[in-house]
């Protein structure tokens, strides 16, 4: 899978990483910092690399998660239609993981001691946090107190999921505490806000209300994980603007936004490789149509043409491949790609963190009784936010929540839940869907209908990937991907 990277990422990744000498066993780059690179160059890299990270190597989750499927014309692999993945596959995601983490540590070393740096040294222990939540989301127990330190610990052992879940909770904390201190600004060192401190503050709670909300199974009540004491009531806490990402993208090979480039044109004009791959998943697209959705589903998805049309036939509906079937598949032409909310140009910024997700978390939190709030007001903002982003009215939101409420079926966390599920449909985080799906079963995604799939319901994990038995053997540890849940799992 083609892999798009920044000139300013690659930059960091040649100076913060290959710039130092790295231990082949261990799983992280050397923390020594090279003399050489400076916090600017450390802060820029390492958060254009998130979506990167989110695009290029999530490709299962998109179908797992029920937004995308095979395309008829390519051979589907079996890994994806009959589970057959191991050791050896989908590692990047934990390689990639651990480097950007690096990167952000590394920074967090360099400003902590300085107090100008301040800013750069919240910002960076924010974005660890969110490296590590995703570490434990996709495999449970990862090393993480004794991470980073390949001079003098070679095989770091594997904290437990809740103990990491508890401390990054408390990280985001004390970066929240950092960021109210005095700094040098980060300015357009930080493609996301420009060095606004108030809105990494709002990102870090954001963060933290996810992290509390992932342990909803584990909860007892109207009580919150005992970890999670410092959510604030809903309101300006949160994120209420969508956090995006643009280092300056550009039509150019390389430069371009990762989904563009990635699923919809490369910088000569052409297709992109994924967009000839990866397309509609005919639960998606059946979803929102069944639901009336139809405002958002023209946002989000191409039309096609009609399967069984003459070639050159003019697009005119919306159609999705079931996933698992090779028998009825269909081919690019009769298959939905991209839709225009995502297909406005190589420029396009790249998601964060949506303000829909927030005001969907918080609605879900107050449901719960968690924290203070009106929770169906929020359910609304969540839809309104969602509609925005995708270039629709807000009286067309508000006409769909009316016939959508959030008491609609009597189960107002399934619909808070299938509401975040349709905001990931914009192609930034199909991952945090499938995660919602692991902690409530909702939406009920499709399994793969392939008749020679080793299982009949989705996996709960990916294995450990090989090159950590390698780097890592007195730790690693067989998982089931079928069997084996991540601790907060239903």
């Amino acid at each position: 899978m083609k892999k798009y990277i920044s000139i300013i990422t690659a930059v960091i990744l040649a100076i913060g990483i290959s710039g130092c000498k790295k231990d082949f066993l261990s799983l992280e780059a050397n923390p020594n910092l090279p003399s050489q690179t400076t916090p600017q160059l450390i802060l820029a890299g390492a958060i254009v690399t998130v979506p990167n990270i989110t695009i290029s190597y999530l490709n299962p989750y998109d179908v797992w998660s029920g937004y995308l499927s095979w395309n008829g014309g390519v051979v589907p692999p079996s890994t994806l239609f009959q589970y057959t993945f191991t050791n050896g596959t989908y590692g990047n995601f934990w390689t990639e993981l651990y480097s950007n983490a690096t990167n952000f540590n590394n920074l967090i070393t360099l400003a902590s001691k300085d107090a100008s740096l301040s800013h750069f040294q919240a910002i960076a222990m924010i974005m660890k946090a969110w490296d590590f939540q995703n570490l434990v989301d996709n495999y449970g127990d990862v090393p993480y107190s004794q991470a980073f330190q390949p001079s003098t610990i070679l095989f770091p052992k594997y904290d437990k999921a809740a103990d990491i879940y508890a401390d990054i909770y408390k990280q985001l904390d004390a970066a929240i505490a950092v960021a109210g201190k005095d700094g040098i600004s980060p300015g357009a060192s930080d493609p996301m806000f420009g060095g606004d401190m108030a809105k990494w503050v709002q990102t870090a709670n954001t963060l933290k209300l996810r992290i509390a909300l992932r342990e909803s199974n584990l909860a007892t009540g109207t009580t919150p994980p005992p970890f999670a004491t410092t959510l604030p009531a809903s309101g300006d806490g949160y994120l209420t603007t969508d956090a995006l990402i643009n280092p300056g993208y550009a039509n150019t090979a390389g430069q371009q936004n990762p989904f563009y480039g990635n699923f919809v044109l490369d910088a000569t004009g052409n297709p992109a490789a994924n967009s000839n791959v990866y397309r509609a998943n005919a639960f998606s697209v059946k979803y929102l149509q069944n639901t009336d959705d139809t405002l958002r589903l023209s946002r989000i998805f191409s039309l096609a043409a009609p399967v069984g049309s003459p070639a050159g036939t003019k697009p005119s509906v919306y159609y999705g491949n079931v996933y698992g079937d090779a028998v009825g598949i269909q081919g690019t032409a009769n298959v939905s790609g991209a839709g225009p909310a995502f297909s406005k140009g190589a420029t396009q910024s790249s998601i964060f963190i949506l303000a829909s997700e927030s005001y969907l978390q918080q609605a879900e939190a107050v449901e719960r009784k968690w924290i203070a709030g009106d929770a169906s007001a929020l359910y609304v903002k969540g839809i309104e936010a969602d509609f925005n982003y995708l270039g629709l009215s807000k009286d067309d939101a508000d006409t769909y929540a009316a016939a959508n409420p959030i008491t609609k079926n009597s189960n107002p966390i399934q619909n808070i839940i299938d509401q975040e599920w349709v905001t990931f449909l914009n192609g930034y985080d199909s991952f945090e869907a499938f995660n919602n799906y692991r902690r409530t079963g909702y939406p009920n995604l499709p399994s793969s209908v392939d008749p020679a799939a080793i299982s009949n319901h989705l996996p709960t994990r990916l294995y450990y990937p090989s090159s950590e038995q390698t780097a890592n053997p007195d730790n690693y540890v067989t998982v089931d991907p079928f069997t084996t849940k991540i601790f907060w799992a239903k």
